[in-house]
């Protein structure tokens, strides 16, 4: 089973998120960015998807550092807004941006 990182400091949607998921994916959380990268040291994670907003940084900023330590797994950007710029941001990075609100989200998560 594939190894799937969900980043989100909204404890109730990453619990939620991570429920649905768990039949697809091995699952592990992380709130922010610190526990975000102890989980990528720790775990043979295959793909991760994680909020912009987070507590301690942005997604994107997970996002780069993972493809400046050369980690090019599949990744997906969320926000509570579809913003062209996220989209623009993820896509320079060779990920994907997806809208929370998208009924397609989780499967768009599936496929990574």
């Amino acid at each position: 089973m594939r190894k799937l990182l969900v980043v989100d400091d909204n404890i109730d949607f990453l619990q939620r998120l991570s429920a649905l998921l768990q039949t697809d994916f091995e699952v592990y959380q992380a709130t922010g960015l610190v526990e975000a990268w102890d989980v990528f040291n720790k775990a043979s994670i295959d793909c991760a998807c994680s909020d912009y907003n987070l507590h301690d940084g942005t997604g994107i900023d997970l996002l780069k550092k993972l493809r400046k330590e050369k980690v090019n797994c599949p990744f997906l950007l969320m926000s509570g807004n579809d913003d062209r710029h996220l989209t623009d941001m993820a896509e320079r990075y060779d990920a994907m941006f997806c809208c929370k609100t998208d009924i397609e989200l989780l499967q768009i998560i599936r496929t990574l």
